[in-house]
């Protein structure tokens, strides 16, 4: 994850038209009975979408590296879509076009491979990303943007060029990976020693 980036124009020439093509191609992802309920919000003005959403002066104190990002990916999904879907004939059955019968909400599972298939593109593509939460009632802020009442807001993907400086920070440095034998397990759940 990318935590600063190049805040000069002249150096940064990824544009945002560049980053609507990769969130054509990250948003096809599996869909739960290809109900596709994920949307992407793509916004130019980094520090507008912060300060709609109440958190400009947390990632200006925190992280003031990701305010120099091209563009924020507000990433959005629609309940509703799969609860539609699933009262359609050939879904109906096991009770899912009720939101209370989803014992796991596909739309943040089919939503995170998205937002994984989107940060793979950006790297690739040799720029830089950062996915972060958000934190506060989003709902001020996606209204004003003409957001639909019923979509939610899963998170925001920073996208820019990557400064040169930029280091792993945070947890990722400072919590080493769990061991193999501790999470991925054969045949029974089992650990070693």
């Amino acid at each position: 994850m990318t935590r600063n980036f190049v805040s000069e124009p002249a150096v940064d020439s990824l544009g945002i038209d560049q980053v609507m093509e990769w969130c054509e191609l990250a948003r096809r992802a599996p869909s739960a009975g290809h109900s596709q309920g994920l949307h992407f919000l793509v916004r130019s003005d980094v520090a507008r979408t912060l300060e709609d959403l109440g958190s400009l002066d947390w990632w200006t104190r925190r992280q003031p590296g990701v305010l120099d990002a091209s563009t924020v990916v507000v990433a959005l999904v629609d309940p509703s879509s799969y609860t539609d879907r699933y009262g359609q004939p050939d879904k109906e059955g096991p009770g899912l076009e009720r939101i209370e019968n989803w014992r796991i909400p596909y739309w943040l599972t089919d939503a995170g491979m998205a937002i994984q298939n989107l940060l793979l593109i950006i790297e690739a593509e040799r720029h830089g990303a950062l996915f972060a939460g958000v934190f506060r009632d989003p709902r001020s802020a996606l209204s004003g943007w003409g957001v639909p009442e019923n979509l939610e807001c899963v998170g925001l993907i920073f996208v820019g060029v990557r400064h040169p400086g930029d280091r792993p920070t945070g947890s990722s440095v400072s919590r080493p990976w769990r061991p193999r034998d501790e999470v991925v397990h054969r045949e029974t759940w089992t650990r070693q020693g």
